[in-house]
C-alpha cells in the first residue's frame, strides 16, 4: 500500500513539474518475474521507473540510502539494501526470493550515478548472474533528459529478452562481468536512439 501511495505522489509531482514521457510502456509484462535494468543518472530515476508500470517493483538500492527520512520511505516500499563494498549475500538472497516469487526486480547495475556521467556505463556482474541463475527475462530501460523543473525526461522501455544461451553453463565472475558490460549494457544503451 505504501508503494502505491508513494508512486501516486510521484506521479502528481512529475505531472506538475516535468515533461515526462514513457516510450514502450507495454513492454513490461503485467505478471511473472522480470529484472528491470536501467541506466542511472539522477536520484529520482527509481521513481520514474515506478511510473512505467502498475506493478510493484522491488528496487535494489545502496544501503547508505536507508537512513533518515529517505530511509524510512525505502524500507516501506520493500527496497533491498545493497552493500556495494563487497559480496553482499543478504541482498542477493532477498533479490533471489523476489524473483522466485514472480516479482519485478529493479536494478541499476552501474551501482552509482557517477559512473554514468560520461555516457559509458560500467555494469556490475550481479545483474547477469541473477538473470542467468534464475532464468529471468531482462527488461532494459534507458532514461535521459533534463531533470530541472519543467525539464523533459524520457524513459524508453525495451522488449524483454533472456540470456538463454548461458543457461546450464558453468560461468566465472569474469564471464558474468563480460555479459553485464556486453549484452546487458548494450541493450540499455541501444534504446538511446529511440
Amino acid at each position: 500500500m505504501c508503494y502505491k501511495f508513494v508512486r501516486a505522489c510521484v506521479a502528481v509531482w512529475v505531472a506538475l513539474f516535468h515533461r515526462f514521457k514513457i516510450i514502450g510502456k507495454d513492454n513490461i509484462p503485467s505478471e511473472g518475474r522480470v529484472i528491470i535494468c536501467a541506466n542511472h543518472q539522477h536520484l529520482v530515476d527509481p521513481m520514474l521507473i515506478a511510473l512505467c508500470t502498475k506493478r510493484i517493483i522491488v528496487f535494489m538500492a545502496k544501503k547508505e540510502l536507508f537512513t533518515g527520512a529517505l530511509g524510512f520511505v525505502y524500507k516501506r516500499v520493500e527496497a533491498i539494501p545493497v552493500n556495494r563494498d563487497g559480496n553482499d549475500s543478504y541482498s542477493l538472497k532477498l533479490a533471489l526470493t523476489a524473483l522466485k516469487n514472480e516479482r519485478a526486480l529493479g536494478i541499476f547495475p552501474e551501482g552509482t550515478r557517477i559512473a554514468n556521467r560520461d555516457g559509458n556505463p560500467q555494469f556490475k556482474p550481479g545483474v547477469g548472474m541473477l538473470a542467468i541463475k534464475t532464468r529471468t527475462p531482462i527488461i532494459p530501460i534507458y532514461i535521459e533528459g533534463n531533470y530541472r523543473i519543467w525539464g523533459k525526461v524520457n524513459a524508453v522501455v525495451g522488449r524483454p529478452y533472456e540470456l538463454s544461451e548461458y543457461y546450464d553453463k558453468k560461468l566465472t565472475s569474469e564471464d558474468y562481468e563480460a555479459i553485464a558490460n556486453g549484452i546487458i549494457a548494450k541493450s540499455v544503451i541501444d534504446l538511446k536512439s529511440n
